[in-house]
C-alpha cells in the first residue's frame, strides 16, 4: 500500500515537472520562459514579421493589400500549425516588402474561417488583388511557400 502511494507521488511529481517545470525554481517559472525573459532584457528580436489578424481587420490587411498575402488559418491546439509558424516567420523575414504574411486563429475568428470554408488546419491561402489565388492544406516548407507565391508576383 505504501509502495503504491510512493509510486503515485513520483508519477505526479514527474508529470508536474514535464508540464509546469521545476516547482522550486525561480518564482515557479519554467526554464524556457526564463530564457525568453532574458532574451527580451538583452534586446533580443521579439518582433514578429507575421501579422496577427482578427475578423475586424482581415479585409483591410488582406483584401486591400497591393502585394500577395499569405494567410495561415491556424488553431492554437494544432501540432502542425505550431510547426508551420517558425517557417512562416522565416519566410516573412526573408521576403519582407514583397509578400505580406499573416495568421488568423480559426477559434478566435470564426466568421472569416466560415467565410473561407476552412475545414482543416493549417490551411494557407494566398491572396492577390483581394481574391484567393491558391490554397495549400497542411504543413509546407519555406521552399514550397516560395514556389507557390512566386507564381503570383
Amino acid at each position: 500500500m505504501i509502495k503504491s502511494i510512493f509510486t503515485g507521488l513520483i508519477i505526479v511529481y514527474v508529470a508536474w515537472i514535464s508540464v509546469l517545470g521545476y516547482p522550486f525554481g525561480k518564482y515557479g517559472i519554467s526554464q524556457s520562459a526564463e530564457k525568453k525573459e532574458i532574451k527580451a532584457e538583452k534586446g533580443g528580436n521579439t518582433m514578429s514579421k507575421v501579422i496577427e489578424l482578427r475578423d475586424e481587420d482581415f479585409d483591410q490587411e488582406v483584401l486591400t493589400a497591393t502585394s500577395p498575402v499569405i494567410v495561415d488559418f491556424f488553431a492554437t491546439w494544432c501540432g502542425p500549425c505550431k510547426m508551420q509558424h517558425p517557417v512562416l516567420e522565416q519566410f516573412a523575414e526573408e521576403f519582407a516588402g514583397k509578400v505580406k504574411v499573416a495568421k488568423l486563429d480559426v477559434d478566435a475568428s470564426e466568421t472569416k474561417a466560415r467565410e473561407y470554408k476552412i475545414r482543416s488546419v493549417p490551411t494557407l491561402m494566398i491572396f492577390k488583388g483581394g481574391k484567393v489565388v491558391e490554397t495549400m492544406l497542411g504543413y509546407h516548407s519555406k521552399e514550397e511557400l516560395e514556389a507557390a507565391v512566386s507564381k503570383h508576383w
